[in-house]
């Protein structure tokens, strides 16, 4: 009887094949962590990126709009005195 569950190891009738599937999958598992790590890395350069950009753009604003010719003010006419 224990002959018949013997070969319960063996998917497909591969040997070591479960050996094969455990580092393939500690493998994958560590791709995957090492991926995420680097996602995330790149996506915070591209966030400060991008705030500088905003930066960088609301001071081209800001000098733009220092350049513009300013509206005169309007004189405050005094009530002539009679």
């Amino acid at each position: 009887m224990a002959a018949g569950f013997a070969s319960g190891n063996q998917v497909m009738g591969a040997p070591r094949t479960a050996d094969f599937l455990e580092k393939a999958s500690w493998t994958l598992a560590a791709v995957i962590v090492f991926l995420s790590i680097f996602a995330v890395g790149v996506h915070n350069g591209q966030a400060n990126a991008a705030r500088m950009d905003e930066s960088e753009i609301a001071t081209q604003v800001q000098e733009a709009a220092d350049a513009l010719p300013q509206p005169a003010a309007a004189e405050t006419a005094e009530p002539a005195a009679e």
